[in-house]
């Protein structure tokens, strides 16, 4: 029983940082989430579901958070 807990932990432990991961990239993208001010889970979780899908388009038209910081950078300039 002992060697099925530890499996376990090892794999959710795997599980957690791939998502915590995957956080952390919507995070970089999407830097308005870390200021999330809602307590309505069924809208969090619209909110985090529009975010990867936004993410997921930009990584298909290889887009990259550091491109949107250039073309701030260029209008500030203007």
């Amino acid at each position: 029983m002992l060697i099925g807990k530890k499996f376990f932990k090892k794999v959710l432990a795997k599980a957690r940082a791939v998502i915590e991961n995957a956080f952390a990239l919507l995070i970089g993208r999407f830097r308005r989430l870390k200021f999330i001010e809602t307590i309505r889970p069924d809208l969090l979780c619209l909110l985090i579901m529009s975010t990867c899908i936004l993410h997921n388009l930009c990584i298909l038209h290889r887009d990259s958070a550091e491109d949107i910081v250039r073309i701030e950078e260029q209008v500030a300039m203007e």
